[in-house]
């Protein structure tokens, strides 16, 4: 019988099932069109700037709070100062005054902390560039994330330019097409041939003292002239024009909004000043600050400038 037994049948192995692969071949998108970026690019834009001017506002609002503060406590101090002075021998009076001055000190330093956040170098601006390659990117994955911004930094307007290359002729524009119809550019041309009185005076020692190797720059990435602006005559007709986010020895006490301006030539820096210093002064600013420009290739491309325009007041 032990003859007739069947030998056990051999362990089973675990052999797992061939898994389909779900991994697809990763095809090149399609190139988008002009219009497309253009409008992904306007959208960037417009959501940078306006993060940036909820927190130029957030960071103003609290300069203001400081500094109504700190004229308060000056008050107190002022009003007790008068009171010892009555009362020389009042050592509550005294005490009080002593207490007073250190809550002016106190408030004075949070409006000088304020004033430093609001002109620190982390409020330089909402990004203008967004190359082609970043455009696809940001389609992806719907993260608009702004690049390295092109700041142009400017003089004051009283002062003769130091940008002197000339304007490009209308076949040097990248888009022949744009050269020829009428634009911004003609405005600021006409504009800028009635000089003002002002412009005619002679330089300040300040700007005779520059040394002259500064040369004229060939990309909207280089300053223009002098990093520092001051309104040597304030108020003036003139309206200053700087990448810089304050001007020494002035407050800012009324925000007028965004300035924009375009010019179908990828190298005119003088024409963006000049147009920037006109929509200005027809907004009735005394300054444009922050401003910053971009360059737009292909078709419709170009430079365009943007800042903001306030009014000031000497502090």
């Amino acid at each position: 019988m032990s003859r007739d037994r069947k030998p056990p049948p051999p362990p089973l192995t675990h052999q797992p099932r061939r898994q389909r692969s779900l991994s697809t071949t990763s095809s090149t998108p399609a190139p988008l069109s002009p219009a497309y970026r253009m409008t992904e690019r306007t959208r960037t834009i417009t959501e940078s700037m306006h993060a940036y001017t909820t927190e130029w506002e957030r960071r103003l609002l609290k300069v203001q709070e400081a500094w109504r503060e700190t004229r308060q406590r000056a008050g107190e101090v002022a009003t007790l100062r008068t009171a010892v002075a009555r009362q020389p021998d009042d050592l509550i009076l005294r005490l009080e005054l002593d207490e007073a001055e250190k809550r002016r000190r106190e408030a004075k330093l949070l409006e000088e902390l304020a004033k430093h956040a609001l002109s620190s170098p982390t409020m330089q601006g909402p990004s203008l560039h967004t190359t082609d390659e970043d455009l696809d990117e940001q389609t992806r994955t719907r993260s608009f994330v702004p690049a390295s911004p092109l700041v142009l930094s400017t003089s004051p307007p009283r002062f003769p330019s130091a940008f002197t290359s000339r304007t490009p002729s209308p076949s040097d524009s990248p888009v022949p097409g744009l050269a020829r119809r009428p634009t911004r550019l003609s405005f600021s041309r006409a504009s800028s041939s009635t000089a003002s009185p002002s412009s005619s005076r002679p330089p300040s020692p300040a700007v005779r003292s520059r040394p002259a190797s500064v040369a004229a720059p060939l990309s909207g990435s280089e300053p223009l002239s002098d990093p520092f602006p001051s309104l040597p005559s304030f108020p003036s007709r003139q309206v200053l024009v700087t990448s810089r986010l304050s001007v020494p020895g002035f407050f800012v006490v009324e925000e007028l909004g965004l300035v924009q301006v375009g010019s179908p030539h990828a190298t005119d820096l003088a024409a963006i000043k000049s147009l920037l210093r006109v929509e200005g002064l027809r907004r009735g600013a005394h300054a444009v600050l922050g401003v910053q420009t971009k360059v737009w290739e292909g078709e419709g491309g170009g430079l365009t400038g943007v800042g903001r325009a306030v009014r000031l007041r000497k502090g």
